[in-house]
């Protein structure tokens, strides 16, 4: 098997959303699967997650699509309430594990143009926007740290008009940090990603 793949699939009344996770089928398998985190109904396709254990290896990856910066009161509460369904994830989690998680975060944090100092540093043109805040207070409180702030990744967003970005984030514990040798952005991956999503 080449890969393994779970997906949340979006729902009728939020087409923009859908999140996957895919394996190299020679690494991890079913056999490897501990548990899939399935979210309530409202937040199908916008979070998932997977527990994988093999040998001592006990971690969980959880993968998120957060909403692009909410406007109404439904929209915030809806948003606040999907960060809460991670939060309660990662405390249910046992400590002796490694959790990563994934995030389409709509949100900058960390300078564009160079390493950030500290786990987060937002910029400061955006700290008072809700959206990237919960970036940086899941990151805080959770003692994590996005691991393509610490790198010259570039952007993580190409809009058709030039409009690109650092949304995207990969976040790992602080502990960690050493342990991490490189980060790069695929973009032939995301090529043929795009490729399969238009046929």
């Amino acid at each position: 098997v080449a890969h393994t793949i779970f997906e949340w699939r979006k729902r009728q009344d939020d087409p923009a959303a859908g999140v996957a996770l895919a394996f190299r089928g020679k690494h991890f398998n079913d056999r490897n699967v501990s548990r899939v985190y399935i979210p309530p109904t409202q937040y199908q396709g916008r979070v998932g997650a997977v527990r994988f254990r093999r040998g001592d290896a006990d971690f969980c990856i959880i993968v998120a699509y957060i909403l692009v910066e909410p406007h109404t009161q439904a929209q915030k509460q809806y948003s606040a309430q999907l960060w809460q369904w991670i939060q309660h994830l990662l405390d249910q989690l046992p400590s002796r594990g490694l959790h990563i998680l994934l995030l389409d975060a709509n949100g900058r944090v960390g300078m564009e143009s160079s390493q950030c100092v500290g786990n987060s540093e937002p910029e400061g043109k955006t700290t008072t926007v809700p959206c990237y805040m919960s970036v940086c207070n899941i990151i805080i409180y959770y003692h994590l740290f996005a691991v393509n702030t610490w790198y010259p990744c570039g952007p993580t967003y190409f809009g058709q008009f030039g409009n690109n970005s650092r949304i995207d984030y990969i976040c790992l514990p602080q502990s960690k940090k050493t342990s991490v040798q490189a980060c790069t952005v695929p973009h032939s991956a995301g090529d043929g990603l795009q490729c399969i999503s238009a046929r």
